[in-house]
């Protein structure tokens, strides 16, 4: 498998462990995994020959996006 094959690979089983899910065309997806592939299409539909770096940065903008705390939930929760 070449490096960029790879990198999606990782960043997909990644963001598949997304506890949060979204339906879409009657499939139940992890969310993240859900949305990295769809930022991942419209990056190709617009811009089919962007380089490596950019569709990785497309595909792992959010990557693990639901382990990071939102300091505004956890203080509704805490008060």
């Amino acid at each position: 498998m070449k490096p960029f094959q790879t990198a999606c690979a990782l960043i997909d089983a990644a963001n598949a462990q997304d506890p949060n899910k979204e339906i879409s065309e009657s499939i139940i997806f992890p969310k993240e995994l859900l949305y990295s592939n769809r930022m991942y299409e419209r990056l190709m539909s617009f811009c089919p020959n962007a380089s490596e770096a950019v569709q990785i940065a497309s595909k792992a903008q959010h990557i693990c996006r639901w382990e990071i705390v939102n300091p505004i939930r956890w203080i509704v929760w805490v008060i």
